[in-house]
């Protein structure tokens, strides 16, 4: 079961009965079946709930299948109850679900719990043991294998693949066999491939930061998106450091 969603029956914070609903509460679910129309929210106790496209975010959503994933946690606000049929609608609108910023964070923190998870079981397969080494942030040694238009090709120390987009290499010098060390964006692990960057302000903050991960809220203050993908968008600061965004003005610091 989702972390989030143990903690909500730990903290008594889910329905235990349809009876247990009413309008404008706030619950934390997960994605149970994506339709055209929109999209089935599961909750404990075998409770679902709809939200129709309209209530599918803030902006206008056409495809469900964009935003949302089957099993992605989210948190739902009941908006409608139908009691006869045993039915309700729920909006996953940001803007109705949360007040403060805490709700993306605690999301985020679970989305990487969830991959650590997923990392404990990929250790077991032989191939994808020297990706499970690594994590979004660490600084390794690598080796320019190639160097092309869209970007450079390198291998890790462990022997694992890694990539890196012109914009991670920009300013930086590369030519075929050089030894450099670069910072970890994304681990790939269906693919068996990281996703690095270059850049001496990254490697050099990644390099003396600590164990530790933070998770704080950001309110203010340039970034630069160093990284898109389908589940996280990775963005730089000035300093350097490195943060995860699930979403508006929440981050996992790095």
């Amino acid at each position: 079961m989702k972390t989030s969603l143990i903690q909500a029956v730990k903290d008594n914070q889910c329905v235990t009965n349809f009876s247990d609903l009413y309008v404008d509460l706030v619950l934390n679910g997960f994605i149970k079946q994506i339709m055209p129309y929109g999209v089935f929210v599961g909750f404990p106790n075998n409770i679902t709930g709809l939200a129709p496209k309209l209530y599918m975010g803030d902006i206008f959503v056409d495809d469900a299948g964009v935003p949302y994933k089957n099993g992605q946690s989210v948190k739902a606000k009941v908006l409608e109850i139908n009691t006869e049929k045993k039915r309700f609608i729920v909006s996953l609108r940001p803007s109705h679900c949360y007040k403060h910023t805490d709700g993306g964070v605690t999301l985020l923190e679970e989305y990487l719990q969830e991959r650590k998870k997923a990392c404990k079981l990929l250790k077991e397969i032989a191939d994808k043991k020297n990706i499970c080494q690594l994590s979004i942030g660490d600084v390794v040694k690598a080796t320019v294998n190639d160097v092309q238009g869209k970007g450079v090709l390198l291998s890790l120390e462990n022997g694992l693949t890694a990539v890196a987009s012109t914009q991670s290499t920009h300013g930086v010098s590369c030519e075929e066999g050089m030894k450099v060390e670069v910072c970890v964006l994304y681990l790939d692990y269906a693919n068996n491939v990281a996703a690095v960057t270059m850049k001496p302000c990254i490697v050099q903050f990644a390099m003396k930061k600590t164990k530790q991960k933070k998770v704080a809220e950001i309110q203010n203050g340039e970034a630069v998106v160093e990284l898109v993908k389908s589940d996280i968008v990775v963005v730089s600061l000035s300093d350097g450091r490195l943060a995860l965004l699930p979403g508006k003005k929440v981050s996992t610091l790095y």
